[in-house]
């Protein structure tokens, strides 16, 4: 654990100085027959396709974070050409069954969620959204989903959105929002195991899985998919934080497969 602490140290000081450097993480095949998506360079085994110098070669190798953050640019054209999109991104969860359950932050109007029950089953979740709440039990009535009126954050808080549908983002001033700290809220739900979170919440991303790292609960999901967002320049020192997200989450989770920027899926190495 402590040579691990000391490698994350390194990463992250080397945040800024790579920030532009090209490169990704390979994926990791989940476990089925489907071949794996992979992406065009080799961050984990270290091979220099792109000829970079010895410092980031060694750094392909040591902070696989670092490349994974290195482009403040996402991808959609690999991403729904040669890894499939979200019809990929959903084939990735055939581990759900009518027992499992999924907690999202951000829910939107459940459009994904909705989405994703009719592909793997009847799975219990908790939704999470502190803006289209209203749309979300609407467009969810009947199913096995709990609709709370609020988001999760580092902190308990009222937040102003600016509204504009799935891309809603908080302002200055807009319409205001009711924020929970997340690990409160793990706590007083009696939620012990997970199944899947997914959160894709426009910038609390960081916060939410920040305060769940911290609060060590992180082992309490098995899964992990997640949506990092590259605009939001909002979010303070955002690539020097994701990279030590990044290599807290390797002490206890595997990466399934990396679309930088966009998704991202984490399994448990205790699953």
């Amino acid at each position: 654990m402590l040579s691990t602490r000391r490698t994350s140290t390194f990463c992250t000081g080397l945040v800024f100085a790579l920030s532009f450097a090209l490169g990704r993480l390979t994926a990791q095949p989940p476990r089925s027959s489907r071949p794996a998506h992979r992406s065009t360079d080799y961050a984990t085994t270290g091979a220099d396709v792109h000829n970079t110098s010895g410092v980031q070669c060694y750094a392909r190798r040591m902070c696989p974070s670092v490349l994974r953050g290195s482009r403040l640019s996402a991808d959609y054209d690999d991403f729904f050409k040669k890894f499939g999109g979200d019809k990929t991104r959903y084939s990735y969860h055939t581990y759900l069954t009518q027992n499992s359950l999924v907690v999202e932050v951000g829910g939107y109007t459940g459009v994904d969620i909705k989405k994703m029950r009719q592909l793997h089953g009847p799975f219990k979740t908790l939704l999470f959204e502190p803006v289209f709440h209203d749309e979300a039990r609407l467009n969810l009535d009947g199913l096995d989903v709990v609709v709370y009126p609020y988001g999760l954050g580092a902190t308990t808080r009222s937040t102003a959105f600016k509204i504009k549908g799935d891309a809603t983002r908080p302002t200055k001033r807009g319409t205001l929002a009711e924020i929970r700290q997340v690990s409160d809220v793990i706590s007083e739900l009696d939620i012990t195991h997970v199944d899947l979170l997914q959160i894709n919440c426009e910038g609390c991303e960081w916060e939410v899985l920040e305060s769940v790292l911290k609060a060590e609960q992180c082992h309490i999901f098995h899964h992990i998919q997640v949506q990092f967002h590259a605009g939001v320049d909002w979010v303070e020192n955002r690539l020097e934080r994701y990279a030590i997200i990044q290599d807290r989450l390797t002490e206890t989770h595997e990466l399934l497969y990396d679309q930088p920027w966009i998704w991202q899926l984490w399994r448990s190495k205790s699953y």
